[in-house]
């Protein structure tokens, strides 16, 4: 019986260190993608919405229109796809301010790796690009 006892104290016991153990011992790698607190030098670049950039600011190869962006490092930015838009941008958190010739915008920077940017402008309206890779 003392036995019994012995083991029905220890046992818990030691479930609960290894329950501690294993929630201690859980992924501490930090998700690799991950740029949080890195936007404002991340999205510095070229995006369109292929991944891929004729040089044209009009339509694209096969015709149609490859929307997409180039953020400077000074500030400055050009959107383009049907038309080419000069204008600056201002990043702020997971905000980002796009100013062009005509509107003022502001968006959430849903994700921003090192090859893919995600902007929710709200009302469902959510743009995915990817880094043009330099040539």
């Amino acid at each position: 019986m003392k036995k019994i006892l012995k083991w029905g104290f220890v046992l818990p016991l030691l479930a609960m260190m290894f329950s501690v153990a294993m929630v201690s011992c859980g992924d501490d790698d930090d998700d690799k993608n991950d740029q949080s607190g890195n936007y404002a030098e991340l999205i510095i670049g070229t995006w369109t919405e292929t991944g891929e950039w004729n040089g044209n600011y009009g339509p694209d190869y096969n015709g149609g229109y490859n929307y997409g962006y180039i953020f400077r490092i000074n500030g400055s930015m050009t959107s383009f796809g049907s038309g080419k838009y000069d204008g600056t941008y201002r990043v702020s958190g997971n905000k980002i301010m796009i100013q062009d010739d005509y509107d003022v915008e502001e968006c959430i920077i849903r994700t921003l790796t090192d090859n893919k940017l995600v902007l929710d402008w709200g009302d469902d309206e959510i743009e995915t690009f990817y880094r043009v890779t330099d040539r």
